[in-house]
This record gives C-alpha cells, structure tokens and sequence, in this order.
C-alpha cells in the first residue's frame, strides 16, 4: 500500500490548521487567470516545426512548460490526502486527447510522467506515440476502469467509491492503482480551445488528488496596452483553479509568472537552441 508522495514535515502552523478547516479541495479552491502573448510564440512554433519535422502546438508546449514549472517550484507538485500535505514523487500530467473531431467521439485521457531533464524533442517524440494510441481503437487503462465501474449497479458503483475514498484517506491504496490512475496527478489539463472554446474555471475533482486545473482557450487577437501605448497582439488565455491548502499565493503567483514567460518565450525551454 502507497502514497504516491512523502509527507511534507515542515508545515506551517497555519496551513496544518486549514487542512483541518477545509476539507474538500472545492472548498478550498482559488482562481487564477494568465493573458500569454502568444504573438511571436506561434510563428517559433512554425519555425521549430519546419526545423526538426516535429509537430509541435501550443498545448503541447504549454504541458512542457507546466511540467518545468513543476520541477523548478516542487512546493506546487504537493497535495492534500487525509488532510495532511505530501509532496509529489515527480511530476504528473492529466490530459483529454478527442478521438475525433466527430460531436459523438469520445475523449480518452492520457496520463503521464515528465522527467526533470526530458527535452522537447524527447517529450514529442514521445508524445506523438501516446496521442496515436490516445486517438487509436486500443482501450486504455482508464477506458477499461470506466467501462468495468460502469457495468455495475448504481448502489454498488456508489458504495465501491465510498470504499477508495475511505482507503486513500488512510493511505491504503495499492500504488498500481495510483499509478495508472489519471486523478492522480500534480495537475489536470485541456485545451478548449482545440475545440473552438474560450477558457474556464473547472472545478476540482474531489476523488483522487490532483490540486491544479489548467485550461487553455482559443487564440484571439486583443487590443493591449504596451508602454501606454495600445496595439493588438495575440492572446491566449490560461485559467486554473487551484488548492490553495498545497501552498501559498506567493508560490503560487511565481511560479505563474515563470510558466508565461516561457510560453511567451519558448526559447526559455530549449537547451543549447536559444538562436531558434
């Protein structure tokens, strides 16, 4: 039996008593909301596309950059089990791939492991293959999760996630079962955008324990002020909600700021291509 982090043993008096006060990530939910000034972003994206062969988007450079951000502020990748703090063991993305751009299809989700020094080639090559089988006919671990809960009887079904929640409260979880699990993760991200949608504030799912949720919106272009001076820019816009049990706003505001200025900058996250 698992956790799939180690208790935090530096918390703060106060945050130790908010863990107890609020109970439920929704109640403990703040919402922050990033404008990215993608207007010299997209055309990199083309160059390093022409460059490498790659297929690169915007939502793919927005999980690496998440991931980094991770990495470079670890007091983000925390959560909240048993109303006590853990710190992540790595850094874990949730994300929605559509398996076609029928009404009716589908959306697989897709879960997975960045590694602190993976590069952006790496992370797409690797990605390629994961979306392939995402959009594929190949059931998925958490297409056969659903389909088995789904067979069974509501009573069942509802006292079966009574058992899990009661299990992870206490830590008793089979790590497989964490591991495999999409609601297990540092945070949960979608691109709405892909589908002709503006952002939104997402709630936070109360089983498993992911504290971040990050949407991604349609690009638009808007009229900005720039040293007084308007002009009109590309914008995307990034909204997340966030449990704010896991770490303070300072932190948290920090580390916003360094994930926009390396989507608005992406030579941020290359090594050694800071000419491309």
């Amino acid at each position: 039996m698992a956790r799939d982090g180690k208790l935090v043993g530096d918390v703060p008096p106060y945050r130790r008593i908010a863990n107890i006060l609020f109970r439920t990530r929704n109640e403990s939910v703040v919402y922050f909301e990033e404008a990215v000034d993608v207007t010299d972003t997209l055309p990199w994206i083309e160059r390093w596309n022409s460059d490498t062969g790659q297929r690169l988007t915007l939502f793919m450079l927005l999980l690496h950059a998440m991931a980094r951000m991770l990495s470079e502020v670890p007091r983000l990748n925390r959560f909240v089990a048993g109303r006590r703090l853990f710190q992540r063991d790595g850094a874990w993305l949730s994300f929605t791939v559509k398996k076609s751009m029928e009404p009716s299809a589908p959306l697989s989700v897709v879960k997975r492991k960045f590694e602190p020094g993976e590069t952006l080639e790496e992370f797409l090559s690797d990605m390629t293959v994961r979306i392939s089988e995402a959009k594929s006919s190949k059931v998925s671990y958490a297409d056969r999760e659903m389909a088995l809960l789904l067979a069974l009887p509501r009573l069942l079904l509802m006292g079966l996630f009574r058992i899990v929640r009661w299990l992870d409260f206490w830590g008793l979880l089979p790590g497989s079962f964490i591991r495999n699990d999409p609601f297990f993760a540092s945070a949960f991200v979608t691109n709405l955008g892909s589908v002709g949608g503006k952002s939104a504030f997402h709630h936070l799912y109360e089983y498993g324990n992911i504290p971040i949720f990050c949407t991604l919106g349609r690009i638009e272009e808007e009229v900005v002020a720039r040293n007084g001076v308007p002009m009109v820019r590309t914008i995307a816009r990034l909204k997340f909600s966030y449990d704010e049990r896991i770490e303070d706003g300072f932190n948290a505001i920090r580390a916003l700021t360094g994930l926009k200025e390396k989507l608005e900058d992406p030579r941020r996250l290359v090594t050694g291509r800071q000419g491309s």
